[in-house]
């Protein structure tokens, strides 16, 4: 048998010299109808059978296997009392007089349930199209627990995904759930997938046709996009808004929310989304950037390879730095706080490994910590810090000299939230504001974002 070399140095002589079938023959000492064959396959296919097996004892006994088999595929036969080839081939031989031997039944066996196993072919999604679907959550509302609804929209192609809570799932949130998730996407997608929800089927017909509820079919006839369905009782159909239904449940539903309406849970939600956009543009970017670069120019990257590492890309600084296939120059000495700032000393400690010193200082300090036990604990506390104590304390003014830093923009006490908790807090109530995305953009602390998403240490 001959060596994938020769088949590789055979198809390149033909497909790039343009050597025809019996040149190629004659240069490797082969014959040009193996040349031929080397053509057709890219490596030796082995031994290729070129007529059906026979089986002179099974033959006569294959439409009894088969009809066991297909009985065995019946949903009211337990899975745990369907016939394996060793009891098929009692069977065969006791009831049915068969002579032949264990073997050839096991293989013909393992052969028909290979060929009528459900496969699956890789899912390719177009841009434009999206996916829909409904989760439920435990969420405690104003102090006591109660189930909710989440309506997920997501399109795979690119990853992005819209998430909102409401109290059940019903028509009024299943549309206001497209209206919220089209007004976060500035557009409609061209198609969306559902499975067969009642709020938007109100029947299967026996040809499999849907027939629409009139509800769904003003939502479709008003946004112009096209619906589809999956497969009744076929999750995998629409795969990427189930992940997503679990993905928001263990990711923003852990540990369960506590807000007082689900208009605060709901702004929680949205932030997060963002986050998710943000992330996903901030990676397409970089991409772009380092593409642009041409080859006889160089790139200086400049960096705190000490920061908590962004939220999408990741530590992209400190794994080029110990890839080693670069040139790195550390500086170690820090100019922007004196000497003996507490924020320094305790931040060159925890880079040697050191546990910092978290006591409360004798004197005024530039450095505290207040521990909290939970996100929404802390969100709540830096609040109370900005907007009492530090006024109270220092003599700062909470709305021109306080500048709150976080290390993410995600959770209860990520940058998006704080900007929402802080909004509440300390913007005058009735001022002038604009809505985008069902955020509130005013003067204020809103104006506090762009810095807060440097992702720096915080207060």
């Amino acid at each position: 048998m001959y060596g994938v070399e020769l088949y590789a140095a055979v198809r390149l002589a033909v497909v790039d010299e343009g050597l025809s079938h019996h040149e190629a023959g004659r240069r490797f000492g082969i014959d040009r109808r193996t040349v031929k064959k080397m053509l057709t396959y890219s490596a030796p296919p082995g031994y290729r059978r070129t007529k059906p097996v026979r089986r002179p004892k099974l033959d006569g006994f294959t439409g009894i296997v088969d009809a066991i088999l297909e009985a065995d595929t019946d949903p009211d036969v337990p899975r745990k009392q369907r016939h394996t080839a060793h009891r098929i081939f009692e069977r065969l031989r006791d009831e049915h007089g068969f002579t032949g031997g264990y073997t050839i039944v096991k293989d013909y066996v393992r052969a028909r349930r290979q060929s009528t196993r459900e496969a699956f072919v890789p899912l390719h999604h177009p841009p434009g199209h999206a996916q829909v679907d409904f989760g439920e959550a435990v969420v405690e509302v104003g102090g006591r627990r109660e189930k909710v609804a989440f309506f997920c929209l997501i399109l795979p192609h690119s990853n992005v995904w819209f998430v909102k809570a409401y109290p059940r799932e019903t028509t009024e949130a299943f549309l206001d759930g497209h209206v919220s998730a089209f007004a976060f996407l500035g557009g409609v997608p061209r198609s969306i997938l559902y499975d067969n929800t009642t709020l938007a089927v109100a029947r299967i017909l026996g040809d499999g046709t849907r027939r629409r509820t009139q509800a769904f079919t003003h939502l479709q006839s008003h946004y112009l996009f096209r619906d589809r369905f999956g497969r009744p009782g076929k999750g995998n159909d629409k795969g990427k808004v189930e992940a997503l239904v679990k993905t928001a449940r263990r990711r923003f539903m852990v540990p369960i929310p506590k807000v007082h309406d689900l208009s605060v849970l709901n702004e929680r939600l949205l932030a997060r989304c963002l986050e998710r956009l943000d992330a996903l543009e901030a990676g397409g970017q970089e991409a772009a950037l380092l593409a642009a670069v041409p080859d006889e120019a160089a790139l200086l990257i400049v960096g705190n390879v000490d920061q908590l590492p962004s939220v999408g890309p990741g530590q992209v600084l400190a794994d080029i730095i110990a890839s080693g296939a670069v040139p790195v120059v550390r500086l170690t000495e820090v100019f922007r706080q004196a000497a003996q700032s507490r924020i320094v000393t305790t931040a060159h400690g925890i880079n040697r490994g050191a546990i910092p010193d978290l006591s409360r200082p004798e004197a005024d300090s530039d450095f505290y910590f207040v521990p909290a036990e939970d996100p929404e604990t802390a969100a709540a506390r830096i609040v109370e810090l900005v907007k009492v104590r530090i006024p109270k304390r220092f003599g700062f003014d909470a709305m021109q000299d306080i500048q709150v830093l976080c290390p993410m923009n995600r959770g209860g006490a990520g940058a998006r939230s704080l900007n929402i908790e802080l909004q509440a807090a300390l913007n005058p109530a009735g001022e002038r504001k604009v809505e985008r995305f069902g955020m509130d953009l005013r003067a204020g602390r809103q104006g506090d974002a762009d810095r807060e998403r440097l992702r720096q240490g915080g207060l």
